[in-house]
């Protein structure tokens, strides 16, 4: 990372990461890694590839969205996805439905985003970015046209796991990555699913992968699988 000419900067909601952050890049003398203090949709600098590390819930495809929006290649490991339900019941006006949002805790703090930015900057003609991204479920016009946002929540519940998932509970998560990768390819992107290895590294282990088409990711993936 010292040696990275495209500086690389961090992002995270909490301080306190931020500050322990700030002087871990400083002890490994990583003066080139700059830190930013909030939330993903609160991120507006430029940037060409956008890496989203076990973001919780709508997270996940917050990053994914800023990275559609500046044309970026994205790199998301997601992690659980029961927290979406919050977002669907924003949609439907649910906010103090007792069927869904008492029996959960409210929506933690995202960890760190890795974003490799070419410049870098707080305020500037991109700031609108934050305040126009929303999201919205399924992702897809694909799933959309197949799924009602009741059967959307249904496939939300089933597909938050951690370890020893049952057949129906693996397909219900591959069947959101793949909601996910479909709102990438609508939008011109080539996509790729993977994991990470080995498997044990960790449960939360499936890779999405996207670039916009004139990078030619799945040639390159084809590629890289052969050698």
């Amino acid at each position: 990372m010292p040696h990275v000419s495209i500086p690389p900067q961090l992002v995270d909601a909490k301080a306190t990461c931020v500050q322990l952050g700030m002087i871990r890049s400083e002890s490994a003398q990583l003066r080139n890694v700059t830190w930013f203090h909030g939330k993903v949709n609160d991120f507006a600098s430029p940037f060409d590839i956008g890496l989203a590390t076990h973001l919780c819930g709508e997270a996940t495809d917050m990053a994914q969205a800023l990275c559609l929006r500046h044309g970026a290649v994205f790199v998301l490991t997601p992690c659980c996805l029961g927290k979406i339900k919050h977002v669907l019941c924003e949609e439907e006006g649910q906010e103090n439905s007792p069927d869904i949002v008492a029996k959960t805790p409210p929506v933690a703090d995202t960890p760190p985003v890795v974003l490799t930015a070419t410049t870098v900057a707080t305020d500037g003609p991109h700031d609108e970015t934050a305040a126009t991204l929303t999201l919205s479920y399924p992702r897809s016009r694909w799933l959309q046209e197949r799924m009602t946002k009741a059967d959307y929540m249904r496939l939300v519940r089933l597909s938050d796991f951690t370890q020893q998932a049952s057949d129906a509970q693996v397909a219900s998560k591959r069947l959101m990555d793949t909601d996910r990768l479909a709102y990438a390819a609508e939008a011109g992107y080539d996509t790729v699913a993977s994991t990470l290895w080995p498997l044990e590294a960790s449960p939360k282990h499936d890779v999405l992968l996207g670039a916009p088409a004139r990078h030619g990711l799945v040639a390159r993936m084809q590629q890289w699988t052969q050698r």
